[in-house]
C-alpha cells in the first residue's frame, strides 16, 4: 500500500468516525435531555458553528497553498487565525449581554461562553490541521482527528450519563477541540508568530475573505432550519428537527 494510499484511507475513515461520534452523542443526548433541553444545545450550537465559520475559514487553506520554503509565513497565518479566533470568542460573550432580552432561560449565557471558548481553539485546530497537510503528514493530522473526537466523545458521554445535560455537549466540544488543538501542536512542532507584517496582512485577508463567504453560505444552509424552526416554532422542535437531520447526515454519507 503506496504512502498516499494509506493517508487516504485514513482520512476516510477519520471523516466516518467523526460522523459516527457526533451521532452516538446527539443520539444519546436527545434520548436523556429531553426535546426542549436539545433544542437548546441546538439552537446555540448553530449560532457557533456559524460564528464559528467566521473566525476559523480560510487560514489552513491558505497554509497549505504555500509553496515557498520556510515557515515564517505560516507561522504568522497561525497567529492570525488565533487572533480572529479569539475575536470571535469576545464578541459571543459580549453578545450574551442581550440574551436576558431575548430569553431567561439560565442555561443559554454559560452555555454560549462555553460554545466561544470552541470558537477559539476551533480557529487554531483546524489552522493547525492545515499545517499538517502543508508538511504532507496526512495521515497524522487524520489519526489527530480521531484522537480528537474519541476524546470528546468520552467526555461528552461520561457527562451525559453523569447528569450534566446541555453542559456535557458543550464540554465536550471543548475537549475535542483542544485535544485538536494540542495534537496539532505537538505533532507539526509549529508555534504562532503575532509579529504580524503589512505586506502580508492584506494578500492573506483577501484570499481568507473569499473562503469564508463561501464556508458561511454552507453553514448558513446547514443551520438555518434549526434557527428557523427554533425561533418560530420553539426549542422542543429545534431539538426534534436536529437531531433528525444528525441522522439523516450519517446515513446520506454512509
Amino acid at each position: 500500500m503506496t504512502r498516499h494510499l494509506r493517508a487516504g484511507l485514513m482520512i476516510a475513515a477519520s471523516r466516518i468516525f467523526a460522523q459516527v461520534a457526533q451521532f452516538v452523542v446527539f443520539l444519546l443526548a436527545a434520548a436523556l435531555m429531553g426535546p426542549a433541553d436539545f433544542g437548546i444545545f441546538a439552537l446555540v450550537s448553530a449560532w457557533a458553528y456559524i460564528m464559528g465559520a467566521l473566525a476559523g475559514s480560510g487560514w489552513a487553506e491558505y497554509v497549505m497553498q504555500w509553496h515557498e520554503p520556510g515557515d515564517a509565513v505560516p507561522r504568522r497565518v497561525l497567529g492570525m487565525s488565533a487572533i480572529s479566533g479569539a475575536t470571535m470568542a469576545l464578541i459571543v460573550a459580549i453578545l450574551t449581554l442581550a440574551m436576558p432580552l431575548i430569553t431567561r432561560d439560565p442555561v443559554v449565557i454559560p452555555l454560549m461562553l462555553l460554545f466561544a471558548v470552541t470558537i477559539l481553539l476551533g480557529a487554531v485546530a483546524n489552522t493547525l490541521a492545515g499545517v499538517l497537510n502543508r508538511q504532507e503528514r496526512l495521515t497524522t493530522a487524520a489519526l489527530a482527528l480521531i484522537a480528537a473526537e474519541l476524546a470528546g466523545l468520552v467526555v461528552s458521554v461520561g457527562l451525559l450519563l453523569a447528569g450534566y445535560g446541555v453542559f456535557a455537549l458543550a464540554w465536550g466540544r471543548i475537549v475535542f477541540t483542544g485535544t485538536w488543538m494540542v495534537t496539532g501542536f505537538v505533532t507539526s512542532r509549529m508555534s504562532p508568530d503575532f509579529r504580524l507584517q503589512r505586506d502580508e496582512v492584506r494578500p492573506v485577508l483577501a484570499y481568507v475573505s473569499r473562503i469564508i463567504v463561501v464556508r458561511l453560505l454552507m453553514n448558513l444552509r446547514l443551520y438555518s432550519a434549526t434557527l428557523v424552526i427554533g425561533i418560530f416554532l420553539g426549542a422542543a422542535e429545534a431539538g426534534w428537527f436536529r437531531a433528525g437531520s444528525a441522522s439523516r447526515a450519517l446515513w446520506a454519507r454512509s
